[in-house]
């Protein structure tokens, strides 16, 4: 099992050390504006790439297990054929307003941003179905290397454009946009059996799937709405910022997230990896609820430990960005609850997949969404980006609670909810500090304080691990 989440995680771990070469590099190369406008752009990417998605790829990884090897080629057409339809009748709709769609991101009609816009739609909805199919069928190696390549390609060819005088927003956003579409490509080409649709141009026809496509699109349109209200709840905080604040706020507010990348990547790590063994264990029938248990104490630790160290460290860490990113230093010690909320949550909401009550998520979102809209309207018109990231941690807070009671309303399992909520509000008290002032003594003395909380707590499981991983060390010494 070990072995399997490294395999699915390395790829992760080089793209963050990629990352930590790149952002110091990117950010003294283009100013704070420049990222507020690839900001923007990837923000129309998302919240289009979501509509036209229709929740078909949740359908997809749910039914996934349920259709045998030779049929999932099958699920696969009826799930991405309604996407690519709709993208293409959005694409007429993107070209008829592209003058006021370009003004809107980048303050200027340029014709070339409408272009990418189009091409990185197409790029990202299609490349979701490609990494989740290479996830699916658990080729860790692959995936690993897909999340390496995005990564490197991008900083290979901002250098690159940077290199043929191209030294504004363009360069970011052709970037972007052309390292999406190299990693969909070749995450097809690896699984290119399955995307191999050649049973619609012969005359003998594969067997049908399980699932009917009317069953799939049942499933799949609560997902829908519910992924749209999502977007909303992630997205509301980079409106506001843009609306009140403007386009230099905004960068900064970009560049603090990128600092968080170390909880992105373990979160990307752990979803990853859990999500087709807890699937493969429930629909084989295996007793699930305990190793429920394990993982979510264990994402809980790993997830709260580093966040706390992050915030431990983050003044080394906002060194790399620059002199003209300096206020980033207040803005991301609130955002690791993103990252830590919903990778924990991850590990909590499996009664709502289980029980295939997909309208679930439509009221976790909801809710998630009011918190976080009413609370950026509220707070960025007085506090600008620090209000966005104050608002945004306390959805995210909202988003896991509700996303955990829902779960446990349909298939109860006994998490550590209390110790949970112990350590979340320890470390939101912590960021706050954070947030606000910049006293180094009392900072870290808050810290120490938060990390000693987590051990208390979990003291039982850190010091089995630790006994475990010391004995393993022994014997691989002794064995050499």
């Amino acid at each position: 099992m070990l072995k399997k989440f490294l395999s699915c995680s390395i790829g992760g771990w080089l793209a963050m050390v990629i990352g930590f070469i790149t952002v110091p590099v990117t950010t003294r190369l283009f100013n704070p504006d420049d990222f507020g406008r690839l900001a923007m752009f990837s923000l129309f990417v998302s919240v289009i790439s979501t509509i036209v998605g229709m929740g078909m790829l949740n359908a997809y990884v749910r039914f996934f297990y349920e259709e045998v090897a030779e049929n999932r080629k099958r699920l696969l057409f009826k799930c991405v054929k309604y996407p690519i339809c709709l993208i293409t009748l959005t694409s007429i709709g993107i070209a008829l307003f592209s003058q006021f769609i370009s003004n809107y991101i980048v303050n200027e009609i340029d014709y070339h941003v409408v272009i990418c816009l189009i091409l990185a739609v197409l790029f990202e909805c299609i490349g979701t179905f490609a990494d989740w199919t290479v996830r699916m069928q658990e080729r860790g190696k692959i995936f690993s290397l897909l999340t390496f390549l995005r990564r490197f390609l991008n900083f290979i060819l901002i250098i690159g454009f940077y290199k043929l005088a191209i030294i504004n927003y363009s360069a970011l956003i052709y970037a972007f946009t052309i390292a999406s579409g190299v990693v969909t490509s070749l995450g097809i080409f690896f699984e290119r059996n399955i995307w191999s649709f050649d049973f619609i141009f012969q005359h003998k026809r594969l067997n049908d799937a399980k699932h009917t496509s009317s069953e799939i699109v049942r499933y799949a349109v609560p997902f829908l709405f519910s992924n749209i209200i999502s977007w909303i709840f992630s997205s509301c905080d980079r409106v506001a910022i843009n609306h009140w604040s403007g386009l230099e706020e905004l960068g900064i507010y970009s560049a603090a997230f990128s600092i968080t990348a170390i909880l992105t990547v373990l979160q990307n790590s752990i979803t990853t990896f859990i999500g087709p063994i807890i699937m493969k264990k429930y629909e084989g029938k295996d007793n699930v609820d305990d190793f429920l248990i394990k993982i979510s104490d264990i994402v809980t630790v790993l997830m709260f430990g580093f966040a706390i160290l992050l915030l431990l460290f983050k003044d080394i860490v906002i060194f790399i960005l620059g002199e003209k990113y300096r206020e980033a230093v207040y803005l991301m010690p609130l955002l690791v609850f993103a990252p830590v909320m919903y990778t924990i949550s991850e590990t909590t909401f499996y009664g709502i997949i289980f029980k295939k009550k997909s309208k679930a998520h439509l009221y976790v979102s909801i809710v998630a969404s009011l918190v976080s809209v009413i609370g950026n309207v509220i707070l960025v018109p007085e506090y600008g980006a620090r209000g966005a990231v104050i608002a945004t941690a306390i959805a995210w807070i909202m988003f896991f609670i509700m996303r955990t009671w829902f779960s446990a309303k349909y298939y109860q399992i006994k998490y550590s909810f209390v110790k949970i909520g112990w350590l979340t509000l320890c470390l939101f008290m912590y960021s706050m500090y954070l947030t606000f002032y910049n006293d180094t003594y009392i900072s870290t003395i808050i810290g120490i304080a938060t990390l000693v909380c987590l051990f208390i707590l979990y003291r039982n499981l850190i010091t089995g691990y630790y006994i475990f991983i010391m004995e393993k060390i022994r014997w691989k010494i002794s064995n050499l």
